[in-house]
């Protein structure tokens, strides 16, 4: 039941960081859906789930951008591991934690793809990058954040509540 859920969300947040420019024309930044869920994973599943989320979602964003294959799943795959391993420490349902696990996600994210991107192309611009795309899309992703990890808790808790009544029946 817990894949068949991750499974659908993965495609839904997929196709919402796909095409938030066709249902917000005028918007300029798009929040990193794929990021955010896979810190959801990661802080409510644990490492395992963090990590394969993380390289599912890496991988659909490698396919969809077409760059360079394995840089995103590598990244999320880290991103996952990390948050999972927080998951240990941290009360899940305090949303504190998963707001600051996504900003600094997402701020982590953007500045490697900073470095591979562009400034080994020579491209030395870091204030502008920083000030004009990654601190945008990091309170982008914060703020959808805020909504979704309410939806994301209330189907883990679902689920949750749902595996343990079919542990007791057994």
């Amino acid at each position: 039941m817990r894949k068949i859920a991750i499974t659908v969300m993965l495609v839904v947040f997929f196709l919402l960081q796909a095409q938030w420019q066709e249902l917000f024309p005028s918007s300029l930044i798009t929040p990193n859906f794929l990021l955010m869920f896979t810190v959801f994973c990661g802080f409510l599943s644990g490492c395992n789930y963090g990590t394969v989320v993380g390289f599912i979602s890496g991988l659909f964003l490698d396919v969809y951008m077409g760059q360079v294959l394995g840089f995103h799943s590598l990244t999320f795959v880290c991103i996952g591991y990390f948050c999972g391993y927080l998951h240990e420490f941290f009360y899940e349902k305090n949303i504190l934690f998963p707001l600051l696990f996504v900003g600094v996600s997402d701020f982590l994210y953007n500045f490697i793809f900073y470095i591979f991107y562009f400034l080994l192309n020579g491209k030395l611009d870091l204030p502008y990058y920083m000030l004009n795309v990654i601190l945008p899309e990091m309170l982008a992703t914060v703020c959808t954040a805020l909504i979704s990890f309410h939806i994301f808790y209330f189907v883990h808790s679902r689920i949750s509540a749902f595996e343990k009544r079919g542990e007791d029946i057994d």
